[in-house]
């Protein structure tokens, strides 16, 4: 079974900055949870998925902030 997006957060989203959007969320996926690629100024939904890993890019497409959601 895999981890809550909060715990897997928690232990593992540093290692995820700065990375690509696309290796990011494969490394998401690797640990069973969904991954949410989120560009600058995008319009998300608010609702919480304890499966969901938010990936905040940056212009260039490198993960800036990852956030359970």
């Amino acid at each position: 079974m895999a981890a809550d997006a909060v715990t897997w957060v928690a232990q593992h989203g540093e290692s995820l900055r700065g990375l690509p959007a696309d290796e990011a969320a494969a490394r998401v996926r690797d640990a069973g949870l969904s991954p949410r690629r989120i560009e600058p100024g995008a319009v998300v939904t608010l609702e919480f998925r304890p499966d969901r890993v938010d990936l905040h890019c940056g212009a260039n497409g490198a993960v800036v902030a990852v956030r359970a959601g």
